[in-house]
C-alpha cells in the first residue's frame, strides 16, 4: 500500500514498533505504522526544526539543526524532556548505539559521539573523506551516507576508521 503525505523526512528511526519521521519544515516528527504505512500521530516539535532521529530503546531523540541541540522525547506523551547542547556543529544525522549518541557534521565532516545523561562531547570521529548525512548503528559499526558523493561509509566506530563504502 502506497500512502502519500506532504512532507519531506529527513530523519529516521524505529521504536520496535512504529516508524518515526522528521518533517522539517512543518516542524513535526510523524508516528507510522510500518505495515499499513498510515500516519497514526504527529509531535509538534515546538520551536525547533527536527533533522536526525534516533530511539534509546524508551525514548526518542531529535536533533534540532537551527539551534544546534539534541532534544529528548517522551514518545508516549510528545513531551520535550530536556535537551543536550547547544552544540557547536552543524547536526545532520543521529543515531544511538545503545550506550551513546551519535551526530553527524555536515559542516567540518565529523561524526561526535555524545555521553546522552551528560550530554557532553565524548569524542569525535574526522575529518573523514566525505561529508557525513544520515547516521545508523547495526549493533557494530556505524554507517553514514555520504550524499554527495553518493556513497554510503562503514566505520569502525572504535577506531574511527573507514571500512568501506557502498555506491548508491
Amino acid at each position: 500500500m502506497v500512502v502519500q503525505y506532504n512532507f519531506r523526512p529527513y530523519g529516521l528511526t524505529f521504536d520496535n514498533r512504529a516508524l518515526w519521521a522528521t518533517d522539517y519544515d512543518a516542524s513535526l516528527i510523524w508516528q507510522i505504522d510500518p505495515a499499513t504505512g498510515r500516519q497514526i500521530r504527529s509531535i509538534g516539535a515546538y520551536a525547533f526544526q527536527p533533522i536526525g532521529l534516533a530511539f534509546d530503546g524508551r525514548t526518542l531523540w531529535a536533533a534540532d539543526f537551527d539551534a544546534k541541540l539534541i532534544w529528548q522525547i517522551d514518545p508516549a506523551t510528545g513531551r520535550q524532556i530536556r535537551s543536550i547542547g547547544p552544540l557547536t556543529f552543524a547536526l545532520r544525522g543521529l543515531t544511538f548505539d545503545g550506550r551513546a549518541l551519535w551526530a553527524t557534521d555536515l559542516g567540518i565532516s565529523f561524526i561526535w559521539q555524545i555521553d546522552p545523561a551528560t550530554g557532553r562531547q565524548i569524542r569525535s570521529i574526522g575529518p573523514l573523506t566525505f561529508n557525513p548525512y544520515g547516521l545508523t548503528f547495526d549493533g557494530r559499526a556505524l554507517w553514514a551516507a555520504g550524499t554527495y558523493v553518493k556513497l554510503i561509509w562503514q566505520i569502525d566506530p572504535a577506531t574511527g576508521r573507514q571500512i568501506r563504502s557502498i555506491p548508491v
